[in-house]
């Protein structure tokens, strides 16, 4: 990824790989909520070592989602640049229901989705 342009504005990078993504390890991947958890952990990881830090975030796909909702919990984040954010958490969760496990939308998901909430 082509990131360094953050850089040349002053921000400090920090790569990390959400669970189950990347080189990280992990079980289950859930689409945002877990995923939510791994972007607080990596902002205070660097928060602790690097306090005086300008942060920006960046993210793609799921990550630009998980990004932006956790602008409002990480005010010290000062920019953020969201690719490929999903329209629809929902819709990206039938998605993925249906690439990864082959789960028809119907009557599967809005039976998920009711459960879930």
């Amino acid at each position: 990824k082509n990131t360094s342009f953050l850089h040349k504005e002053g921000f400090n990078l920090f790569y990390f790989d959400f669970r189950c993504c990347g080189e990280s390890s992990g079980k289950m991947l859930s689409v945002g909520a877990l995923e939510a958890r791994d972007l607080d952990a990596a902002v205070s990881f660097v928060k602790a070592r690097r306090p005086d830090d300008n942060l920006a975030i960046y993210g793609v796909s799921m990550g630009s989602m998980v990004a932006f909702s956790g602008l409002t919990r990480h005010p010290e984040l000062r920019a953020a640049v969201l690719e490929c954010p999903f329209w629809s958490h929902d819709d990206a969760l039938a998605r993925y229901a249906w690439a990864k496990f082959s789960i028809p939308y119907y009557p599967f998901m809005p039976l998920v989705f009711f459960f879930v909430r």
